[in-house]
């Protein structure tokens, strides 16, 4: 999966209905958020470190709260 692949699957599973709820439990994020529940970051995340992780992060631009997430769990992922 590369960068545009992620971003493109992180706005897809995007679901304004969950901003309430993600709101209440993420108080002060750094970064504006997309509102992808969280079983949805794992399996894209998992997706990314099957392929080209490396390549994914270092295009990485550090602009959502969920592509942040999605390459930490990527990383993660890729090293366990």
């Amino acid at each position: 999966m590369t960068y545009d692949e992620m971003m493109r699957a992180l706005r897809a599973a995007a679901d304004p209905a969950y901003a309430g709820y993600q709101k209440k439990i993420i108080t002060d994020s750094a970064y504006p958020m997309l509102f992808v529940r969280m079983p949805v970051v794992r399996k894209i995340a998992r997706e990314v470190s099957q392929g080209d992780w490396k390549d994914v992060a270092n295009c990485c631009s550090f602009s959502w709260y969920e592509e942040v997430l999605t390459i930490c769990l990527a990383i993660a992922g890729a090293n366990a």
